[in-house]
């Protein structure tokens, strides 16, 4: 352990006392800090352009010396130190780094400060903080000392790619109140930026740095064992030991609420809750390294409306299909695997055509809508992001790949026409009067009257084309950030322009009503009677981020996917007051049990899911069932699944050898079925206040209940974990602490012990999660409540 030892550069109040005669006589019980990394240095502000000189500071976290330079010249040891702020005047290249008190050297960083007459200037007022907690908003207030429109934008550290999250208009001194919200900061350091763009001049901009931390730093000392040893003095080695017992090889940081996780042959299957399912290689305890990622219900990218049902093309989950008869009620039906990444959707009477991710287009018979056929299939080459089909034709808007054209009037046999390649990535399509309106950048028209050989017909320069629907004799374009731009059919004139809170994606229409698709922004309501003067009639911005809108009757449909696949119901019978009536969104992946190639996943909602797992890095939907209650726990007794599934009891679930799943039997469970101990053909429940219940599966089909245990105390029952090992049973009591239980052969339970573990020790560890024993190692999953 010397190598650990050589590590350790401080150790604060090692109290000794004399034991055993093994050579070790010194003990400590204290906190041992490790300093193996360097402080990290900050700027403020960071970089930015700004109107007048800046005083800038550079902080650590931690003591530290600071050294810099402010002429470009790569910073040393006999550089400047940093004492007091430094006051730039004109254009500033400022680099620096830092030495901590044990020697640690940060590499040189660098911030660009760029002072120009007549750019606003932009201050940050208050802030609660650099250092923010995961699962927490970051409010701030800031001024700029001009008029105009600003953006405030995101960017992760070692990520050139920034993220628009706040718009709007700002005046001239005013006080801005702005909040980021928690969904857009995953773990790790955030340059945040504030721009101003006045109604004349260049931008103005001020950044700062934020850290995000999901991990448990374990600063609160409630709860660290201060009886057992945690290092020890070796008086004749005369150096610092780690005790013997469990210690931290390696974390895997997850941005979802880790609630279950299952090891099986070097790798582990994680329930991450809203994170979905995370498979991880652990062959190298100390380097674990995540080989798949799926979210069991798809990432919503598009939907469609037929009958009563809509149809959301969602990720790598391939169709996922919504019983929305109420609307106020929608309700998950099931899901369509495909291979492939669903990202568009259009149908048309009675086939559906999907588009993926990975360039192919399916044609599927919606004859009966609840089990759509798979007709045919076809390789376009490029990602599909928007379709339109018109005289037995399909139009594919495919990114990069421009426009693909194919025959579809054989839906058995599609046919790829020809391609046609535009000046920037193709995002959207629309048809008419044998014309195709094409969002690349800009508007392109090409003229389709015979689909083998279009011909362009014009090309209107417009900012950031990405969505694109026709009112005769108008064009309207959803322009991303520039909102909504009208422009003449045949004419290269923008008539108006909108701008939305965030980015206007897709569009849709009913009537003289135009409904946006305004990401982050929610819903907008547009009056567009005269397209040159369109009216803003409503807005609903917190409604999730809104990817995709459809209109039928009276209701929109909005496709969600904030935390995967969503939907959102709007009433528009009166346009100026939307209302939501119904919303239906995943819940947390909960559990997660593996047969042979195959992970059965659970989640909150009480859907399960099968997933091909044959390829790691790969995860595909194979087929879905939903199953009364809240899912909670999953235990296999091949071909069946046993499901505890919260108030709704226990579920016995078949899964045949097509993958297909189905509900053969359920137990009611007395309390709330939260977790399950299989031994042998006894299923033993874990039922809170119904204590132990115990369930005999012998024959699956016709399970039983037998004889439960409840305490002999009989002042109610609080248990909430079980783990089973030989003939006892280890039970998490949330009023008790741990219950040592024995089981006889009847399945009738007798109370052994209790252990001496208090409620108040145990009560904010263990009911919060799970533990995967993989000898010599174990893989702890802890969660909030």
């Amino acid at each position: 352990m010397s190598d650990v030892a050589d590590q350790i550069r401080q150790v604060k109040h090692a109290d000794r006392k004399d034991t055993d005669g093994a050579g070790v006589r010194g003990a400590t019980s204290h906190l041992i800090r490790l300093h193996a990394t360097p402080a990290t240095t900050r700027a403020w502000p960071a970089s930015g352009v700004f109107g007048t000189p800046q005083t800038v500071r550079l902080f650590t976290e931690r003591a530290a010396t600071i050294y810099y330079t402010t002429d470009g010249a790569e910073p040393t040891l006999d550089s400047s130190r940093y004492t007091t702020p430094l006051r730039l005047e004109g254009s500033t290249r400022l680099r620096y780094f830092s030495v901590d008190a044990y020697g640690n050297r940060e590499a040189v960083r660098e911030d660009l400060y760029d002072v120009t007459p007549q750019v606003p200037t932009i201050t940050l007022q208050t802030i609660a903080g650099f250092d923010v907690e995961g699962e927490a908003q970051v409010p701030f207030t800031w001024r700029s000392d001009m008029t105009g429109h600003y953006d405030i934008t995101l960017r992760q550290q070692h990520v050139s790619r920034a993220m628009t999250v706040l718009q709007g208009k700002v005046e001239r001194g005013k006080a801005m109140r702005s909040v980021i919200a928690q969904h857009f900061l995953a773990a790790g350091d955030w340059q945040v930026q504030i721009q101003v763009q006045p109604p004349q001049g260049p931008i103005g901009w001020l950044s700062f740095w934020l850290r995000v931390r999901y991990v448990d730093t374990f600063a609160d000392t409630r709860y660290l064992d201060a009886d057992a040893t945690t290092a020890i003095w070796d008086t004749q080695q005369r150096q610092v030991r780690l005790s013997r017992g469990p210690r931290l090889l390696s974390t895997y940081d997850t941005r979802g609420r880790s609630r279950h996780v299952l090891g099986r042959e070097g790798h582990a299957f994680l329930a991450n809750g809203r994170g979905g399912l995370h498979i991880l290689d652990v062959a190298d305890p100390q380097a674990l390294r995540r080989v798949g990622i799926m979210y069991p219900h798809g990432k919503a990218a598009a939907l469609a409306k037929y009958d009563q049902y809509v149809y959301l093309a969602a990720g790598a989950s391939g169709l996922t299909i919504l019983d929305v008869g109420q609307p106020a009620d929608p309700r998950f039906v099931s899901i369509v695997p495909l291979r492939g990444a669903a990202s568009d959707i259009l149908i048309v009477p009675p086939y559906a055509y999907v588009g993926t991710q990975q360039g192919v287009l399916y044609i599927l018979d919606l004859t009966t809508p609840l089990r759509p056929r798979l007709l045919g299939q076809v390789d376009v080459g490029g990602q599909v992001v928007d379709i339109a089909v018109a005289d037995g034709v399909a139009y594919l808007a495919c990114l990069k790949q421009g426009v693909v054209i194919v025959d579809v009037r054989t839906p058995h046999q599609p046919r790829l026409l020809q391609r046609w390649s535009t000046q920037e990535a193709a995002t959207g399509i629309a048809l008419h009067d044998q014309r195709a309106y094409v969002a690349a950048g800009g508007l392109e028209v090409l003229d389709v009257r015979h689909p083998e050989t279009p011909v362009h017909a014009a090309r209107r320069r417009l900012s950031g084309a990405y969505g694109v629907h026709l009112l005769p004799p108008y064009a309207l374009v959803a322009t991303g950030t520039d909102g909504i731009q009208a422009i003449p059919l045949h004419g290269a004139q923008v008539v108006s322009r909108t701008r939305t809170t965030h980015y206007a994606a897709r569009l849709a229409f009913t009537g003289t009503l135009a409904l946006v698709a305004d990401t982050r922004g929610g819903l907008h309501i547009f009056d567009m009677a005269q397209p040159e003067q369109p009216r803003l009639l409503a807005a609903l911005p917190d409604v999730g981020t809104v990817v995709d809108v459809v209109v039928d009757g009276t209701f929109a449909y909005l496709a969600d996917d904030r935390h995967g696949s969503g939907l959102v119901v709007v009433d528009i019978s009166t346009p100026a007051t939307p209302r939501v009536v119904g919303r239906y969104h995943t819940e947390a992946t909960s559990d997660v049990v593996v047969w042979k190639h195959l992970a059965i996943v659970g989640d909150e909602a009480g859907v399960l899911h099968v997933v091909d797992v044959q390829e790691y890095a790969r995860p595909r939907v194979l087929g879905s069932l939903s199953v009364p209650g809240s899912i909670q726990r999953l235990v296999l007794l091949p071909p069946y699944v046993l499901v505890a599934s919260d108030t709704a009891g226990l579920h016995v679930v078949e899964m045949t050898q097509e993958h297909l799943l189905y509900l053969r039997a359920t137990v009611p469970i007395p309390g709330r079925a939260l977790d399950i101990a299989l031994v042998d053909h006894l299923a033993y429940v874990a039922a809170v206040s119904g204590g132990i219940q115990v369930v005999d599966v012998s024959t699956p089909l016709q399970p039983t209940l037998k004889t439960p245990y409840h305490h002999h105390d009989g002042k109610g029952d609080d248990i909430l974990r079980l783990l089973a090992h030989q003939q006892h049973f280890y039970a998490i009591d949330g009023e008790r602490g741990v219950q040592i239980v024995s089981a006889s052969e009847t399945g009738a339970r007798s109370y052994a012990a209790l252990s001496q573990a208090s409620k108040e020790r145990l009560g904010p560890w263990l009911p919060r999660g799970h533990t995967c024993l993989s000898v010599p190692y174990c893989i702890p999953c802890m969660w909030s409540t």
